[in-house]
């Protein structure tokens, strides 16, 4: 009988184990049906049912893994992750032509231009127009990125640009993401099997490996800062937070969270190092800022929040106005409550994702790690509702540039997703009230 009793739980865990692997096979079959669909722009009717089972798979994938502690199966997870990872290298990037940009901008700093004074259709750049110069949008404005981003493109671009060695370089920043997340889980002694919560996301495999985003690059850079923030190195932590800044504005928004504690002191260095990057392109002034006054003035794309202020305001500034006072103030209230690390950049990045004007699927990855310390239902299935955004491209004849939302999926998109949000925060509420009485 006792032998009986001691082999159950091991029965138990191997069928975990493959369970866990016979997931992992059907996510790699769908990631393939993806590279079969060719130009997703033009098969996004296939593409978001394709995804959507993909979520699905690994919203079971997680549960199984989530308290997963045997070395096995974290080998067997992260060795499916990056079966995952070069299979989607295989692919093209059709949904977005940002990383056209990226080799577009390296390419022109290479030949002494600087990308903030010239905008791709620029005439001093006629001579170096080809196939990528066609597959960049919005050719009338100059860089948006911030300085440290813009001289990575620069090194990527020697001894010459290459599509593959840019997506290669995203990589491995994102494989980075992976690698500190998995010892800031052992370090906090949490079960290393929630990894899986960033290795197997569709949304990050997707954005980061398949579309090529950069924003694997400041990711890595922000994990690093909390990592070294965790272990008590405030000026690492400031440094490499401060690099995440220098290669997406986005981080500014989330710095609230770093700035607790009694080494907010070490943020001295942010404006240090962002004058320091920005040396090699002084010379472009106030044109810096051209093309980011552009996105704040006139863009609008698969809001939520923003969407409501506007209708009441009808004037774009004025609603900017309106959703920054918004943040700001749930940012101090955050600070005020003293929420933990993990806790307040989720937070942090959820208000930004639901007050902006703009949001793009890629720009939700930057929350995904963090879910493995805290996972919010409503967070984690945004990252899988999100990609209706893509929606747009079910319009007739999509061009570049051009986004006409789809209010269905607009609904779809957002209503679990608050639903979810307003449940959670009620039961917790609710059982705040019955600890207090009992």
């Amino acid at each position: 009988m006792m032998a009986g009793r001691l082999s159950a739980p091991s029965v138990q865990k191997n069928g975990c184990m493959l369970l866990l692997f016979l997931l992992g096979v059907a996510l790699e079959g769908a990631f393939a049906a993806v590279l079969l669909l060719g130009d997703l722009r033009r098969s996004v009717a296939w593409f978001l049912p394709i995804y959507g089972t993909a979520f699905a798979i690994y919203l079971t994938a997680l549960k199984v893994a989530w308290d997963e502690e045997r070395p096995k199966v974290v080998q067997m997870v992260l060795a499916l992750a990056i079966l995952f990872r070069l299979t989607l290298l295989l692919g093209q990037p059709t949904l977005s032509p940002d990383v056209y940009r990226y080799l577009w901008e390296g390419r022109i700093q290479a030949h002494g231009f600087n990308p903030y004074l010239e905008a791709p259709h620029s005439e001093k750049l006629r001579p170096l127009r080809d196939e990528v110069y066609e597959r960049v949008e919005y050719k009338e404005l100059p860089a948006i990125y911030p300085p440290l981003m813009e001289l990575c493109f620069r090194a990527l671009a020697w001894p010459s640009t290459s599509l593959f060695k840019t997506r290669v370089f995203f990589l491995l920043c994102d494989l980075g993401v992976l690698w500190i997340l998995f010892l800031l889980l052992r370090r906090r002694g949490l079960p290393p099997g929630r990894v899986l919560v960033y290795a197997w996301s569709p949304l990050v495999l997707i954005e980061f490996v398949l579309t090529g985003h950069n924003d694997s690059l400041p990711l890595f850079l922000l994990l690093l800062s909390v990592y070294a923030f965790d272990g008590g190195w405030a000026i690492p932590s400031a440094l490499c937070f401060s690099g995440a800044v220098g290669a997406k504005y986005f981080a500014l928004f989330i710095a609230p969270g770093l700035a607790a504690g009694k080494k907010a002191w070490a943020l001295i260095f942010l404006p240090l190092v962002l004058g320091l990057v920005y040396w090699p392109f002084a010379a472009a002034g106030p044109s810096l800022w051209i093309t980011a006054k552009e996105y704040l003035s006139r863009w609008r794309f698969n809001d939520s929040l923003f969407g409501l202020v506007f209708w009441y305001t009808q004037y774009l500034q004025r609603s900017h106005k309106i959703v920054l006072l918004i943040f700001l103030a749930y940012v101090l209230y955050l600070f005020w409550k003293k929420a933990d690390l993990e806790k307040g950049l989720i937070l942090t990045m959820g208000a930004y994702f639901l007050l902006t004007p703009v949001l793009h699927p890629w720009y939700v990855t930057w929350i995904v790690p963090f879910l493995a310390f805290h996972p919010y239902r409503g967070w984690l299935l945004f990252t899988g509702t999100v990609i209706l955004a893509y929606g747009t491209f079910l319009s007739s004849n999509p061009q570049p540039g051009e986004w006409t939302e789809i209010s269905a999926l607009k609904w779809l998109e957002y209503l679990p997703v608050y639903g979810l949000l307003i449940a959670d925060y009620v039961g917790r509420i609710c059982r705040r009230g019955t600890e207090t009485q009992s």
